[in-house]
């Protein structure tokens, strides 16, 4: 009867082990789907990132060409305002 004892003591810790075996693997893979979810969102505000900067850039050598066409422009008024006038 003693041995018999000990059998299921030894039973029940083993599937006590098992069953925090499990419960660890199954929480290391929903900590991994999180990991990966996250990473994939990550990836896509680094895309959207890049091409708002992307859009910034043309923006600003946009604007800075404007300046530079709006700069001639008063020139050559300037200029032909004083040849009118001689």
């Amino acid at each position: 009867m003693k041995t018999l004892n000990q059998y299921a003591w030894l039973f029940s810790v083993c599937i006590t082990l098992l069953g925090w075996v499990w419960v660890m693997a199954g929480e290391r893979a929903v900590t991994q789907q999180k990991l990966d979810d996250l990473d994939s969102r990550l990836t896509t505000v680094q895309q959207r990132n890049q091409l708002l900067d992307d859009k910034l850039i043309a923006i600003h050598n946009s604007l800075v060409q404007v300046k530079t066409d709006v700069r001639w422009l008063r020139e050559s008024w300037a200029d032909k305002r004083n040849v009118a006038r001689q």
